[in-house]
């Protein structure tokens, strides 16, 4: 699959297949995420994958669906896929680069950055993922028990798609794009 195929493949998918993602399916999607910019060569991402049927259902519990984090309830679904990724901001090495700006701006958007290309290396490989924001960090530090330098900022259940998902609607270039040419 071409990089433009990918693009255009990815989905967020919320229905999997109970296939086994193979280890070294994992290690090049990881990889690929590796390989995403980041300001200052900074690379302030931890990814801790999680296959544990018991961690999985930790993670899902400090979840929430709609707008409202204490009201809402847990996202299910994410059980259905067989890995669950919590990828983290290691605040530790982002803050030795550039001090505070590196925690509140820099580190964020290279995670975002290395979460992206992981996801369009998920479209590659032919199966499904969702980047998941709604869940209490503080909580998904407990159930893995990551040291307090680490703080999780996605969780992306992944797996071989149940079935295919329809393109979102994406609005036109026009309504998006504004050219500044002499």
């Amino acid at each position: 699959m071409d990089f433009y195929e990918a693009v255009h493949a990815r989905r967020s998918v919320r229905a999997f297949r109970p296939d086994p993602v193979p280890d070294d399916v994992m290690d090049r999607l990881l990889d690929a995420a590796r390989w995403a910019p980041t300001g200052g060569n900074m690379q302030p991402w931890e990814f801790w994958v999680v296959r544990s049927r018991r961690a999985r259902e930790g993670l899902v519990a400090t979840t929430w669906q709609g707008p409202d984090p204490e009201g809402g309830r847990p996202q299910s679904w994410m059980l259905g896929a067989p890995v669950l990724v919590v990828a983290c901001v290691n605040l530790r090495r982002a803050g030795a680069r550039y001090g505070r700006k590196g925690f509140t701006v820099a580190a964020y958007f290279d995670l975002g950055a290395a979460i992206e290309n992981l996801l369009l290396a998920v479209a590659a490989e032919g199966l499904g993922a969702c980047w998941v924001a709604g869940f209490h960090p503080d909580r998904a530090r407990a159930v893995l028990g990551l040291p307090e330098d680490l703080e999780p900022v996605a969780l992306i259940p992944l797996g071989y798609p149940a079935r295919v998902a329809r393109p979102p609607y994406r609005l036109p270039l026009a309504d998006i794009v504004r050219r500044v040419d002499d």
